[in-house]
């Protein structure tokens, strides 16, 4: 080749500056980035509905009873917790077994929890037994109980995998759960101790001794400690030691004011009341727990105040918003 053709060639060639210069030039659309969906309500697993998960034709040869007797029941004391942490509780009982079956948004199951239940086993809680075992199906994590008496039997792991199988086969047809989503205002748990502190104990109870407790016994029901579990909740109570004996129980619901009137309506007798920092109070007029036992939300959360006995609840729980709103 010439060293005239050669240059002739050379200055065919493609600039890669160009090249280059063509592309960064051409436009690039943004990706869009989805907004998240907020629940102000919670999606629950298997259409919130307990025959969902097992028929009661279904669960009568597991607990021992006719399929007229073994209608599930999710009207438990820790419903709206659970429900808020998009989850369902569902009993069972027969003239055999009493079961429990909890069904949550695996996200919404601490990892702990989740380790707890991996291995079918069977566990003294205080004066009876659960043998339970858990599954993650999809986007749900389920657990199944039987409740047993103070000696622990052997694993029933075949019964156990009879429920979780039949729950497995019927999850898919039913919308992903979803908990409530935390906002803005959203309380924030507070320890015990801390939230003692600011209630000044002592003005409400009294100057005797007091210790941290409400004097129940044992680790609570499955519900409570399933609730309690997923941070849907948290219990705080203050009982004095020496007569005339006095009690402070405070609730905690983060997220929960989607329940206030079902929980409400639990009360058949009720009053409106005025507290500071509230959108909405309640004092239930039936005493079954406590003398004084109030329901309170800000209407993104909500707050249960029980006193015994009777005292100023209203200003109990005007202190207990203002310190759990300081702290969301």
């Amino acid at each position: 080749m010439t060293l005239l053709a050669a240059v002739a060639l050379a200055g065919c060639a493609a600039d890669p500056r160009s090249s280059l210069s063509s592309r960064s030039a051409t436009p690039i659309a943004p990706v869009a980035t989805p907004t998240p969906t907020i629940y102000f309500e919670p999606v629950l697993p298997f259409g919130g509905d307990c025959e969902n998960i097992l028929s009661s034709t279904d669960a009568a040869p597991i607990v021992g009873a006719d399929p007229a007797t073994s209608i599930a029941s999710a009207d438990i004391d820790w419903r709206y917790p659970i429900e808020t942490a998009g989850g369902i509780f569902c009993t069972w009982v027969g003239d055999d077994e009493h079961l429990e079956v909890v069904a949550l948004p695996t996200e919404s199951v601490p990892v702990e929890l989740q380790q707890t239940y991996a291995s079918a086993d069977c566990d003294v809680k205080y004066d009876w037994s659960e043998c339970a075992l858990a599954r993650t199906i999809g986007d749900v994590w389920v657990l199944a109980s039987f409740l047993e008496g103070m000696e622990a039997p052997p694993v029933p792991r075949e019964e156990l995998d009879a429920v979780l199988d039949i729950a497995a086969s019927r999850a898919a047809a039913f919308a992903s759960p979803e908990a409530v989503t935390r906002v803005g205002d959203t309380w924030d748990l507070p320890e015990c101790g801390d939230l003692a502190s600011g209630l000044e104990l002592q003005t409400i109870l009294g100057n005797a001794e007091i210790y941290e407790g409400l004097g129940t016994e044992g680790p609570g029901s499955p519900d409570k400690r399933i609730a309690v579990s997923t941070g849907a909740m948290r219990e705080c109570g203050w009982t004095t030691l020496e007569a005339p004996f006095a009690q402070l129980a405070v609730i905690i619901e983060p997220n929960a004011a989607w329940s206030f009137e079902a929980q409400r309506s639990r009360n058949p007798s009720t009053e409106p009341v005025d507290v500071l920092g509230a959108g909405t109070a309640f004092r239930n007029l039936d005493g079954y727990s406590y003398e004084q036992d109030l329901l309170v939300t800000d209407s993104v959360n909500i707050l249960q105040i029980g006193l015994s006995p009777s005292g100023d609840d209203v200003a109990v729980a005007a202190i207990a918003l203002r310190l759990l709103a300081s702290s969301d």
